[in-house]
């Protein structure tokens, strides 16, 4: 990077505006490898919660109006493989916003909002009932505004991958693409699956 000072006119303040170096082809390629495979790391974690909760495991049917899951492996594995999938998009999280800055560590921003994310986690495994906010709003926003938010990230992507801008342009703004679709997935996709794998079993409200 190469510091470029104006002056501004009689006044003397000096304003430095940084530029920013374009990348290296190794470091290209670097980008260019970590933004596919944390977009596949997303896709087979979508695809496995679904597989796993969908089609090998299934609830025990109450036969009644039952706020709670029956015990049953499904009630067993709901917790902990929702845990190592959003343990998975966190380090993919992670990984994409320090290699978008160029270092070891993500921004302040993404750090500020993992720590949220965590903190959350580990206060709705002390106490449960805390996680029922988060499974409404997934419930809610992933038919409405996830999936609108989807669509456009798509859109964008392909455009992106078919102008005519320099690699590096299209790698830098196909990282951006990538980060956005894995914070929706942590934030509304996990908690939405979570929430309609256990309305397989029981119900939100009985009245």
């Amino acid at each position: 990077m190469g510091p470029v000072d104006v002056t501004a006119g009689t006044l003397g303040v000096s304003v430095t505006a940084v530029t920013t170096a374009p990348l290296t082809d190794p470091t290209l390629n670097e980008l260019r490898q970590v933004t596919q495979a944390a977009l596949i790391a997303c896709l087979l974690v979508a695809g496995a919660v679904l597989v796993v909760f969908w089609v090998v495991l299934h609830p025990v049917d109450a036969g009644r109006c039952n706020t709670s899951l029956l015990a049953s492996p499904f009630k067993s594995a709901l917790a902990p493989v929702h845990l190592v999938a959003a343990a998975v998009l966190s380090g993919c999280v992670w990984m994409m916003s320090a290699l978008r800055r160029g270092r070891a560590l993500p921004g302040k921003l993404t750090l500020g909002g993992l720590g949220v994310v965590w903190a959350w986690v580990m206060a709705s495994i002390a106490d449960p009932e805390l996680i029922n906010l988060a499974v409404l709003v997934g419930v809610f926003a992933a038919p409405t505004v996830g999936l609108l938010a989807l669509i456009a990230l798509a859109v964008r992507a392909h455009r992106t991958r078919t102008s005519a801008q320099p690699a590096e342009v299209k790698w830098r703004d196909h990282a951006r693409t990538t980060q956005i679709l894995l914070w929706g997935a942590l934030l509304i996709g996990l908690p939405a699956n979570l929430g309609y794998a256990y309305m397989r079993g029981a119900d939100l409200f009985c009245f």
